[in-house]
C-alpha cells in the first residue's frame, strides 16, 4: 500500500496537556514549527506523559498520536532534520 505525500513544510503548531487531565488541565502551545519538526518534537522531545495528549495542527487537518507515530515511521520522514534550537 502507497502512502499518500505529506507536505513535511506545512507550518505546524503543537499542543499538549499536563496531568491531571480534564477541564484542570494546563495546555502548553508552540507554533515555531514544521510538520517535521513537529512530529518529531512530540516523538523526542515530550515526556511520555504529555505525548499521550500531543495534537498538531498543520495543512488545515489535526493530528493525535497515533497518527504522529506513524508520521514518524514512515520511511520518508526527514529523521535528520532537526534543529533544537
Amino acid at each position: 500500500m502507497t502512502m499518500p505525500p505529506l507536505e513535511y513544510t506545512a507550518t505546524a503548531s503543537v499542543t499538549w496537556q499536563h496531568p491531571p487531565y480534564g477541564a484542570t488541565a494546563v495546555e502548553e502551545f508552540a507554533d515555531d514549527f514544521n510538520l517535521a519538526e513537529a512530529v518529531r518534537f512530540v516523538m523526542e522531545r515530550l515526556q511520555p506523559s504529555h505525548r499521550q495528549q500531543a495534537r498538531i495542527n498543520a495543512g488545515g487537518k489535526e493530528y493525535r498520536l497515533a497518527e504522529i507515530d506513524e508520521i514518524y515511521r514512515r520511511p520518508d520522514f526527514p529523521l535528520g532534520q532537526w534543529d533544537p534550537g
